[in-house]
């Protein structure tokens, strides 16, 4: 039944998921060719004004295209969220043979995968305008031919890399959960009725969470600071400041995962 719920909340998400990212490919294809153009005649040279004025247009909207739609579909997963849990079909979903966490790993699972597809594409398309731009313009393979060897990592360097990817990986998880918790607890308080209503929701949420995430940052990043000058070591500095950000954002993680378990096992806020 897991699997079954998984396999719903991915066909759910993906009416939305494809088009989003076609959407993404066609920006992609409408910005390489106009970059391609402009590289080539040094701007817009001697073409029409309708031409550079529907370019400039083009490209502006194909960019905002680019841009947004992550947003777009994050905001999807959470309408999701909202409607197959909080809504009258909250009680067709509590009535499956499936427990708490298993509603909370699908949710999270499907989010993860759509939230990596989006950004990979958007980080794609930026990738391919960047390659035709330089193509364009000739300037492969014509950069400097300086040789000079760079300093080599450091291993608090290398450690520091590492431990910023590991925290941005939990900062992601608890930051859904997160806000999870505030449609599934807040839409009983605010007596939400519409999905286009979480939108509130979530800003109000947001402005709570980065309060709590940034005071505490920003302590500990002071901490951080303090070390680096008394061992004057930066990179020890930074490591440290990074482990303790881990810790602090693991237990926001986990303990966001227990009350959001407790609260559907309580079904709090079904209609």
């Amino acid at each position: 039944m897991f699997k079954k719920l998984l396999k719903y909340d991915f066909q759910s998400l993906k009416r939305i998921g494809i088009p989003i990212l076609i959407l993404i490919l066609i920006s992609t294809v409408i910005i390489s060719i106009f970059v391609g153009v402009m590289v080539k005649n040094d701007g817009y040279g001697e073409m029409p004004n309708v031409f550079e004025i529907t370019a400039t247009v083009f490209v502006a909207f194909a960019a905002m295209a680019i841009l947004f739609s992550p947003l777009v579909l994050q905001i999807m997963v959470y309408e999701n969220f909202y409607r197959t849990l909080t809504t009258d079909e909250g009680y067709l979903t509590f009535t499956l043979p499936v427990k708490a966490k298993q509603i909370i790993f699908a949710k999270m699972t499907n989010a993860t995968i759509w939230t990596v597809i989006s950004g990979a594409a958007a980080f794609m398309s930026v990738v391919i305008i960047a390659v035709v731009g330089v193509l364009a313009s000739g300037a492969f393979g014509s950069g400097s031919t300086d040789t000079t060897p760079s300093e080599p990592l450091s291993g608090l360097m290398v450690l520091s890399v590492i431990l910023g990817i590991i925290l941005s990986i939990i900062s992601y998880f608890a930051t859904e959960l997160a806000y999870f918790i505030i449609i599934f607890w807040g839409s009983t308080i605010f007596k939400i009725k519409k999905s286009s209503n979480i939108i509130w929701l979530l800003i109000i949420g947001n402005f709570a969470i980065s309060a709590v995430t940034g005071t505490f940052s920003s302590i500990t990043s002071s901490v951080g600071s303090a070390i680096s000058l008394s061992t004057g070591n930066y990179e020890l500095g930074t490591v440290i400041t990074l482990i303790i950000l881990i810790l602090f954002t693991s237990a926001l993680m986990v303990g966001a995962y227990f009350l959001l378990k407790h609260l559907m096992e309580k079904k709090v806020n079904l209609p």
